[in-house]
Order: structure tokens, then sequence, then C-alpha cells
């Protein structure tokens, strides 16, 4: 893989990863909540937000743009390349189990992955090419199947940027980035687009994060007749990285854990905040992909196709429990998995009238095929000691679905959905214990859904929807579970807009998920869960003045417990409570555009174990942007973590032994949030 270094250092000093911000030449900030009349909607917290308010974020990593999802909460350990974990709705959804990630239409989440079920990285999306982020929560739409189960969130790049740009950055802890994105018109109907990344980044730790990422998109576009369109787009990313790991807290200085010898018991330093246990973690990986879609869009029909190819890489050096099961080498651990992907989506919408009531029909075809190669080996500072499990897994599935949209009245809406899942899969051993086999399933899941409109301001929802994820290939043949974990989604909920400017919404939920079994790719071993149960509520308002002050708030309270009847039934690290709100402005005088943005998130503390005995501490972090382009310049500043936080984004309850320590303990590892981070920022656009 071209290592991205030399080409930044020689490109410039100027960079770190948080997202450019409107130019002039583009129209107010719009903030969209969908459900108009005529718009299908699955639910109060269906969002579509535009370009505008995603970019003026402040973010320091792609990740952070999904955190203006209302009630997802994105978080990052491991290194800068690794995917993100993410929460939602109750839900920890670790790497993407259950949420479902989307850029263009072609899912991100990648079925028996060598680190975990659903694995979705968002570390090569640029978010100066996002034209906007829809979010579904819950399982009630019937266009997504596989890992929809607390949502699924659809990204799209734009097809044509206002303005070309050349956008710099440089921050702390060794954050450099540079961006350069081209759109030319190319005549008769033909637009392109051609961007390219690149980025490093040493991060607070002791052992440098030395991440080292490249990133290149380039697409056509040509407009076919009035209303028609074909699209083509090309894109490969690679990354390199270090990681400093999940530490202890019961060893880290200034820390430590009730019931646990501190370090000097044995004679030993305590551990730096930003130190680490083994210094030889990290990763890298690789995503090259091809897509080719096609549109018609007139006013009583759409049609929508696209066909997509990604070959993938991925390796990743862990040490997550020290010296618990070999005292002399260590626990080091090395997960991979290099795939190719094939899948093709077809959808068609129609609108017609049967007396009175009027109907939106939509039908949908899906296929997809994955072909994998994994394995997790025994390692000690990279080097591979034992083969633990390897498998050659052949996974595809087909999809079907049809819904049904009648409004009724002018105050009611019924909506019908039957989605149809086929999977079926084969592992092949190539090491280990892995035992070999196919499977096959087929499930029907129906969706219903009720929209009410007293008044126009006005609209109460209901809906129920059958999903699912997947479960690892591997697990089922060596546990005997199904390839699918079905869950069940109630809503009920609420969007009120007082005045045009002013959006209020709530909604509260309840999900039913179903005994799964679960590939522990740590461990290369299958784990069963019990059946579990959220119960939560949720709500937001997003308001826009003058069309250049906008804010918004969202909260979400959730009780996350297994159905086992004992009192040891929490779901660990499932979040109890959210809260993220904003403010943002971007007023114009004349040439002078000034533009800001102040951001808070919170998570409350939720229990780490099912009996609640260890907590993940609960944070508040606080981040703010200001900046001002003048003509086709502008330059800026991302403070995030503006109060300096110690923080503890990511925590689990582990078992683990360090190098003194007599036997294994179980208490609570963690990775420490930034301190402080400081990044400046310029632009240059042009036409």
């Amino acid at each position: 893989m071209v290592r991205a270094r030399p080409l930044l250092l020689l490109a410039f000093a100027l960079a770190t990863p948080a997202a450019a911000h409107p130019n002039g030449d583009q129209p107010p900030v719009e903030i969209e909540v969908k459900g108009e009349r005529d718009e299908p909607v699955d639910g109060a917290a269906h969002l579509q937000l535009s370009r505008r308010e995603l970019l003026l974020r402040p973010t320091r990593a792609p990740g952070e743009v999904l955190q203006a999802v209302p009630g997802l909460m994105v978080v990052q350990h491991a290194g800068g390349g690794k995917a993100n974990q993410y929460f939602l709705r109750g839900f920890d959804a670790d790497h993407g189990t259950d949420v479902a990630l989307f850029l263009n239409g072609v899912p991100l989440n990648q079925r028996s992955h060598g680190h975990g079920q659903g694995y979705a990285d968002f570390n090569f999306v640029i978010p100066e090419l996002i034209s906007s982020l829809e979010v579904h929560k819950g399982p009630q739409n019937a266009r997504f199947g596989d890992f929809a189960t607390a949502g699924a969130i659809e990204v799209n790049y734009v097809q044509h940027l206002p303005d070309n740009l050349l956008t710099a950055e440089y921050g702390q802890f060794g954050q450099r980035r540079l961006l350069g994105a081209v759109s030319p018109h190319l005549g008769a109907g033909l637009t392109a687009l051609l961007a390219v990344e690149l980025a490093t980044s040493d991060g607070p730790f002791q052992v440098s994060e030395d991440l080292q990422k490249m990133n290149v998109v380039a697409s056509l576009s040509h407009r076919l007749g009035a209303h028609g369109r074909f699209d083509a787009r090309l894109m490969s990313y690679g990354a390199t990285w270090n990681g400093s790991g999940q530490v202890p807290l019961r060893a880290v200085c200034g820390e430590g854990e009730p019931g646990f010898p501190a370090p000097s018991r044995y004679g030993q330093p305590c551990l730096a905040r930003f130190g680490s246990v083994d210094p030889t973690e990290g990763g890298r990986t690789q995503r090259h992909s091809a897509e080719l879609g096609w549109s018609v869009h007139d006013h009583e029909v759409e049609v929508d196709a696209r066909l997509y190819a990604v070959r993938y890489a991925f390796g990743l050096d862990s040490n997550f429990t020290f010296f618990a099961n070999d005292p002399v080498r260590g626990d080091g651990i090395e997960q991979t998995d290099e795939r190719a992907t094939l899948g093709a989506t077809v959808r068609l919408k129609t609108e017609h009238q049967l007396g009175p009531i009027a109907l939106r029909s939509t039908w949908g075809v899906e296929a997809r095929a994955d072909d994998v190669d994994n394995a997790l080996y025994h390692q000690q500072a990279r080097r591979r000691l034992a083969t633990v499990n390897a498998a050659h897994v052949v996974e595809s599935s087909t999809a079907a679905f049809l819904e049904e949209r009648a409004v009724v009245t002018r105050w009611l809406a019924l909506t019908s959905a039957l989605r149809l899942e086929r999977f079926q899969a084969e592992v092949e051993p190539r090491g280990g214990p892995q035992q070999t086999g196919t499977a096959q399933v087929l499930l029907a899941l129906p969706k219903f859904g009720v929209e009410l409109k007293p008044v126009a301001e006005l609209a109460l929802f209901g809906n129920y929807g059958r999903g699912f994820h997947s479960n690892d290939a591997r697990s089922t043949v060596a546990g005997g579970a199904s390839l699918m974990a079905p869950a069940m989604g109630y809503e009920a909920g609420l969007r009120w807009k007082p005045r045009s400017d002013v959006q209020l919404y709530g909604s509260a939920f309840l999900l039913d998920s179903k005994s799964e079994l679960i590939w522990v790719g740590d461990e290369g071993t299958t784990e069963a869960s019990p059946q579990s149960r959220r119960i939560g509520l949720e709500l937001g308002a997003r308001a826009h003045f003058n069309g250049w002050l906008f804010a918004d708030v969202d909260a979400t309270f959730t009780r996350s417990r297994y159905r086992t009847g004992d009192g040891d039934d929490r779901v660990p690290l499932a979040p109890t409570a959210t809260l993220t709100a904003g403010l943002g402005a971007h007023p114009r005088f004349g040439d002078y555009q000034p533009f800001g943005s102040y951001r808070v998130r919170a998570m409350a503390a939720r229990p780490a174990n099912e009996d609640g005995s260890l907590t993940a501490q609960g944070y508040v972090v606080q981040d703010l942007s200001a900046g001002l382009r003048y003509r086709d310049i502008e330059g800026a500043v991302d403070v995030m973590n503006v109060f300096d936080a110690a923080w503890r984004p990511v925590n689990f309850a582990t078992t683990s032994r360090l190098a003194y320590e007599p036997a294994p303990v179980t208490s609570v590892h963690f990775v420490p949030g930034w301190p402080r981070t400081i990044v400046g920022r310029a632009t240059l656009y042009w036409d």
C-alpha cells in the first residue's frame, strides 16, 4: 500500500481530519425533517440532514460525522484506522452489528468479518463530499434488511461540487490533512468529480498512532434526458496505524479501581493514562470499489438500479488479555479478513389513485455475495506464532420487498410491507478447529405503520416491524444457530412543527431481540446471548432562523435487559441516556461570511457487566469551531474537547492478567478520549 507521509510532508504541514465548511455560493443552512404529506416516512425519528448542517459541525475523524444522527454515539478505539464503535437505541452495536450503514446505496457492514459481525468501517468517507445523510430508526422500513435492527443510516456523495477546493489542515498531536477536489462540467450533460485525500496523525498516546491514510474518489455522472441519470464511481482507500489498546483501569496512574490492588503493591509503576500494555498493537486496511448506477425520476415513476463490486483487505494486531492465557509470550492476536463482494439493487416506485385513495407502491430486489478468507492467529510483537482458526466463507443473500403506502384521507395514511430474505453460506476450514458445513434460511419480515395528521402542524405515528441481523456463518456452522437473529420493533411517536422554522419530535420504542449465537472474533469461538428487550424514549428539536442560525437538541433514555428472569440481566455497555446539542451560525456580510458552531455530547454511566458490579463511566465533551470566508479564501479553527475533559469513551469488562499479577481478574478496561485538540484549516475555492 502507498504510504501517505512523504507525500504529505511535500504537500503541506497543515492538517487534521475536520470537515470543511460551506461556501458562499450555496443556499442557506437547510435542516430537513422528512414527513410532509407527499413523503413516505417510517416514523417520527426519520430525518434527512443536509450537507450544510453536517459540514458546520467540528469533527476530528470521518466517523464523527455520524454523530449528527440523533441518539447515535460514535467512539473510536485501537487506532484511527479501525472502525468506530456505535451506540443506538440501547444497543452497543460494536462496529455495526445492529446499525446498517450505506454509502451511495452500497452496504458497508461486512458479514462474517474477521474482527466482528457487521464490521462497518467509515474511515474512507470524505466528509466534504457528502450531499445528505438520512436516518431510519428501528426495523420498520422494508428497504433495509441485514443489520438494520436499531436503525439504518444512508450517506450519499455529491455528483458535483459547487466549487473546486483545496483544503490543508494542521493540528496538535501530529494531525495533518490535505484534500483536493475538482468537479468540472465536461459538456453534453456530463459531470466529473475527482478528490484526493492524504492524512496522518500521531495521536496523544505514548505509542505514536502513526496513522497514514490515502483516499481517492473519481466519478462521472451523465444526465439522460430530463429525468434520468447514469453515474459511475471508483474509490480506493488504504490506511496503516498503531494502537495503544485498552488499558486496565486498575493499573492507571490517578485512576485505580476499588477492590483491586495498585501496581505498587507488586513493586511495579502505574501506567500513564495514554500509555499501553502492549506497544505492538496496530492494523492495516484497504478498500477498493466500483459502482454503476442508473435512475429515472419523474412525477409518477421512479427507478433506481445499482451494481457494485468491492475488494477489501484487513489485518489487526491486538492484545486484550495481556498474559491471561500465555504467561510467557502474551495473548497477542492477529485477525485478518480478505474478501470480494458483489451486489446489485433495483427499486421501482409508482404512484396511482384507487378512488379517493392515493397509493405509493415501492418494489425492490437485492442480491449480494461475499467470498471471504479470514483467520485468527496467536502473535507476539506482530510475529505469528500459531493459527487459532482460519476459514473460507462463501455467503450470499437475495431479498425482495413490497411496500404500499395509502393516503386514505387528508389526515390518515397507512403503510404495509413485506420483505423476504434468503441467506445461504458455506464454510470450509483452512486451519484450527473450525468446522465445515453449509446453512441456509428464509425469513419473512412484515412491517406496518399508521400516520395520523389531525392538524397540518402535527403528525402522530405508530409502527411495527420485524428485522434481523445475520449471524457469523462460522458460528452458525459451529454452534447450530440460524444464519439470522430476528428482532421485533414497536414504536409510537409524534412530530410537531409549531412554526415554519422549528421542528419538535419524540418517540417511544420497544425492541425485542431473539437469542442469537455470536462469533467472538478475539477468541475464535462462539458465544450465545439470551433474549433481550430494550424500552426507550427519544426527544428532540431542531430549528433554523433567518437562514443562517440553527440549533438542535436530542436526548435518549433507554432500559436494556436480558429476559433471563434473574438479577444478572443487564445488557453490558448498553447506553442508558445520551444527550447531543448545538448551535451553529453562518451569516453573510457582503463578501465576508463568518461561521461557527458549538456542540456538546454526553453519555450517562452504564453497567459494564450483567450484574452491574462494574461501571462504564459517563462523559460530557464540548467542541467549538469558528472561521471566516472572504470571497474564495477560507480560514477556520476547530477546538475539540474545549474544556479538556478526562473522559473514557470506550469501556469494556475484560478478564486479563498483567505480567506481574498472580492470576487473571475481571475489571474495566478503557481507551482514554483525546484531550483538548486545536486544529487550523485553510481552504482555497475556485470555479
